[in-house]
This record gives C-alpha cells, sequence and structure tokens, in this order.
C-alpha cells in the first residue's frame, strides 16, 4: 500500500487530478479553509468526514500556503502545470496549497483501497 501511495503522489496523472481537484474545490465550497476541506473530503471520501479530518486537512493548507506565499513562481507552477493557466479569480498561491491538500487526499487510503 505504502509503495502505491509513493507512486501516485508524483505520477503526472494523479498531479493533474490533484490540480483538478483544487480547482473544485475551490469553485465550488464557501469561503472559510474549513468548509473548502470538509467538501475536499467529502468528495473523495463519499461520506461526511469527521471534525479531526478536516482540522488536519485545514493544517495542511494553512502551512502549505504559507509555504507558497513566499514562493510565489514555484506557486504558479504547481497550480498550472500540466493542467492549463490559472482559472479567473483564483490565486496561484492558493491553488497550488489546495493542490498539495487534492493530492493528499487522493492519496488517502479510502480512496486508494478498493473493498
Amino acid at each position: 500500500m505504502y509503495r502505491s501511495a509513493l507512486v501516485t503522489l508524483n505520477d503526472p496523472v494523479y498531479v493533474e487530478a490533484a490540480q483538478a481537484l483544487a480547482r473544485r474545490i475551490v469553485r465550488e465550497a464557501k469561503d472559510s479553509t474549513a468548509d473548502k476541506a470538509r467538501h475536499g473530503l467529502q468528495l473523495c471520501l463519499v461520506r461526511p468526514p469527521e471534525k479531526r479530518q478536516v482540522v488536519a486537512v485545514s493544517r495542511l493548507y494553512e502551512s502549505e500556503l504559507a509555504h507558497y506565499r513566499k514562493h510565489l513562481d514555484e506557486a504558479k507552477q504547481i497550480a498550472t502545470e500540466p493542467l492549463g493557466a490559472l482559472p479567473e479569480g483564483m490565486k496561484a498561491d492558493e491553488l497550488a496549497a489546495w493542490t498539495i491538500v487534492a493530492n493528499v487526499l487522493l492519496n488517502l487510503d479510502g480512496v486508494l483501497t478498493r473493498n
């Protein structure tokens, strides 16, 4: 299981899927970080997320956002390559942070494991 998660974290298809999921989270969820985290978890797990999961995802987002605010060139690359230009009204630093979060969400056991 761990090996497959390591492969998917950097797989180009997963990166593109993470970018698309990040854009969907930003576009569809309400303004708060917690609302976006909850929405992303719900989309991936197809069930209401637990409060601790929302808190963990929100913290990850805030940490990544702080990083990308200091590294805007890197943020633009993470947010746009390979999927394409930033959608109107979306900021590179925020979208890059949500892309990292989305990549983690797509690699959760609940997403990768088939039962």
